[in-house]
């Protein structure tokens, strides 16, 4: 509103219920949320982090310049619901198919993402299977040596070679050969 209801008690915001004479509320239902937009002065704190302020400041603007210069998300949406109820038909038209433009672009980012995402997982996969792959061929083969190595070792001990020439010969460690 452009005035105060009640001049004597005047606030920037007010919110008022149904009652009855005896103060006993009719309804939770129904409200009535005032700003008095001559009182922006009266604001309070919590006035000003709800946003009110810059929705006094919206409903007071002298033309949509002014109102587009305020950085809120709630009256950014008003004001574009605004430009296209007073637009001509042939502009609502153009922003309809603005609109329509930027969600397929959207959807078309989307849907490239998501294939971008799947590709790498795909190739990650691949990359980690080939890893694995050589890991395991290189465990194996180490294995092999070590086995071979303790064959060799036990044959040799067969034959009554000594555990020092063992050593030399498989690089194995005296402790290990004297387990054999």
């Amino acid at each position: 509103m452009k005035y105060s209801l009640f001049p004597e008690r005047r606030r920037f915001y007010t919110e008022y219920k149904l009652q009855d004479d005896e103060q006993q509320e009719l309804t939770d239902k129904l409200k009535f949320y005032v700003l008095d937009l001559t009182a922006v002065d009266l604001a309070t704190e919590t006035d000003q982090t709800n946003g009110l302020v810059e929705w006094a400041k919206a409903f007071n603007a002298k033309n949509w310049e002014a109102v587009n210069q305020i950085d809120r998300k709630g009256i950014k949406e008003a004001a574009n619901t605004m430009e296209v109820i007073m637009a001509t038909p042939s502009q609502r038209q153009k922003i309809w198919e603005r609109k329509l433009a930027l969600m397929d672009y959207n959807t078309e980012i989307y849907s490239a993402r998501k294939e971008g995402k799947a590709e790498g997982r795909a190739e990650g996969r691949a990359e980690g299977r080939a890893e694995g792959r050589a890991e395991g061929k290189a465990e194996g083969r180490a294995e092999g040596r070590d086995e071979e190595k303790i064959r060799i070792a036990e044959q040799m001990k067969k034959k009554g070679i000594s555990n020092q020439v063992i050593a030399e010969i498989t690089g194995m460690n005296l402790k290990d050969i004297a387990e054999l």
